[in-house]
């Protein structure tokens, strides 16, 4: 997936609720065991491959593509005013 894609999908999930703006009470790396849905992308994680299981504060453990969680904590870092990737610009159209 394209970056900027990635970078607008993240923001309008997290401006929809449909991912978390507070950080995972805890995150894995590792190797994909069965193939699920990434929570950002939601394109599939295959077995096998890298991941991130994030255990989130709602209860709900998602699966994450590496990119697609850091894309994800810059734009947390951004929301908290932090210098990270900015929000996807309004005059193009997103």
């Amino acid at each position: 997936m394209d970056n900027e894609i990635m970078v607008r999908l993240v923001w309008q999930k997290l401006a929809r609720g449909d991912l978390p703006r507070a950080l995972p009470k805890s995150t894995w790396g590792g190797r994909c065991r069965e193939r699920h849905p990434c929570a950002a992308c939601d394109q599939a994680i295959e077995a096998g491959a890298m991941e991130v299981e994030a255990d989130c504060v709602d209860g709900v453990t998602r699966h994450y593509h590496g990119l697609c969680y850091r894309t994800l904590e810059s734009a947390r870092l951004q929301l908290a005013g932090q210098s990270a990737v900015a929000p996807p610009r309004r005059d193009r159209g997103f």
